[in-house]
């Protein structure tokens, strides 16, 4: 989870003179993360409130594969998939939608997008057809 404190007061003003209606929080993190907000009393203001929590939704909430590459000179398919930092993903190939081939079940998402490479079923299959699916793990 990331966290910062946006400063409300410009550089050039002092705390006591500023006229602030509200601060704001940058915290970013994952779903089911955890976090607490909590402030103290400062003489400085005359009021010393939380008044609200405003949440505003990821980008995307597609779970989805953005794009899949063969590597023409060595067979390999690069697959790209939105994903959560720290996430874990199963890849899994089937020629035939029926029956499915798990490559990997243990890639690491990233922040935005992950890329997971097959570099041992595509090459075997260049001239078949394959199907990808990426399972998020619990």
């Amino acid at each position: 989870m990331e966290s910062d404190l946006v400063d409300a007061v410009g550089p050039d003003e002092e705390w006591r003179d500023a006229d602030v209606d509200y601060v704001i929080f940058d915290i970013s993190g994952n779903a089911g993360d955890v976090f607490i907000i909590a402030g103290e009393q400062d003489q400085r203001w005359e009021a010393n409130a939380l008044g609200g929590i405003f949440l505003d939704p990821p980008v995307s909430n597609y779970f989805e594969i953005t794009q899949i590459i063969r590597d023409p000179d060595t067979g390999s398919i690069t697959i790209e998939f939105s994903s959560s930092a720290g996430a874990v993903y199963g890849i899994d190939a089937s020629s035939d939608l029926t029956t499915w081939d798990e490559l990997d079940d243990g890639v690491m998402g990233n922040k935005d997008k992950t890329e997971f490479v097959d570099d041992f079923l595509a090459p075997e299959k260049k001239g078949d057809q394959l199907f990808y699916r990426v399972r998020k793990l619990e």
